[in-house]
């Protein structure tokens, strides 16, 4: 068209395609006629985007092609947040737009364990499940609550009860037993362990032992055997020294039959059960005399016979 000198020609800043497209001025806005011109202003095309976050809002518009970066983590307070589980975080935008990403509301919940601290980001209703026993080499701690599920309804510090116990190795005669003992409880050693009818052991130290601290218990027991004599029975410490002996006049002799071969008044080391029974016997020596005697007293009753019808 034609335009008088001097004028001055103002150029749309923003020309709109519709609600959600435009182009959007970037050089000059207005031009100085001095002479006959070709004015070819430039445009950027643009499209309204909607970001729709947590926290709120933003609506803009947005130059074709252009790269928008969506936040990962949106702080809400220093134990809230919201949190993009999508690995994209960026949108290519050609188009208008109403993005509006998933977030998921978190958490920080602070577990206190035995073994140590953790604070993590958790989901909000998601399930915490506390870990029943935990183990740090002979010590284990297995947890006291009824419920070892929680779930996550806003920030948390949690710290759960656990007992502790410790791993006891018992060595007895008869075998060695492990098992975990609730710590500040008692054990109660056995005072004897039978090993048949005629052989056990005795506890020859404190039969009580309070768990305070992994241990490893090696009781001292004795060994004892079964000894009979006559009928009745005693136990005996291995390597006792045991007197083999029945009073009795010179009229008879002790004969001692059984598990071993001994004699009255024997001394005998004890090595394992034994059963011996006493007989008494008449002594050989006054029998031989009785018998001597006899035939003494017949000669001389016949000697004095003779005699007598000799008168």
């Amino acid at each position: 068209e034609w335009v008088n000198n001097d004028t001055i020609i103002q150029i749309p800043k923003t020309i709109y395609i519709n609600e959600g497209t435009r182009y959007y001025l970037i050089s000059s806005n207005e031009s100085y006629v001095l002479k006959p011109l070709n004015i070819t202003p430039i445009y950027e095309l643009q499209y309204l985007v909607k970001l729709i976050l947590p926290n709120g809002t933003i609506e803009e518009w947005v130059n074709n092609d252009t790269i928008i970066q969506i936040p990962k983590t949106i702080y809400i307070n220093s134990t809230s947040r919201y949190y993009l589980n999508n690995t994209n975080t960026s949108f290519i935008i050609y188009r208008s737009m109403i993005i509006k990403p998933c977030y998921k509301l978190q958490y920080l919940v602070k577990l206190i364990l035995p073994n140590g601290t953790i604070e993590e980001w958790l989901d909000s209703h998601s399930d915490l499940i506390l870990p029943k026993i935990i183990q740090i080499n002979d010590t284990r701690y297995i947890l006291n609550e009824q419920n070892n599920i929680i779930e996550i309804l806003g920030c948390r510090i949690l710290c759960p009860k656990y007992d502790v116990y410790y791993l006891v190795k018992l060595i007895l005669p008869n075998g060695t037993i492990e098992e975990w003992v609730k710590k500040d409880c008692v054990i109660i050693l056995p005072q004897y362990i039978y090993i048949s009818s005629y052989e056990r052991y005795v506890l020859n130290s404190t039969q009580f032992v309070i768990v305070h601290s992994p241990l490893v218990i090696q009781p001292e027991y004795i060994k004892q055997y079964l000894i009979n004599i006559n009928g009745v029975s005693y136990w005996y410490n291995q390597g006792a020294k045991l007197l083999i002996k029945i009073a009795t006049t010179p009229f008879f002799i002790v004969k001692w039959v059984g598990s071993i071969k001994v004699t009255n008044g024997e001394i005998i080391t004890i090595n394992g059960p034994l059963d011996l029974k006493a007989e008494i016997l008449i002594n050989p020596l006054f029998e031989y005399l009785g018998i001597a005697g006899i035939i003494a007293i017949i000669v001389l009753a016949i000697t004095n016979v003779i005699r007598h019808k000799s008168k």
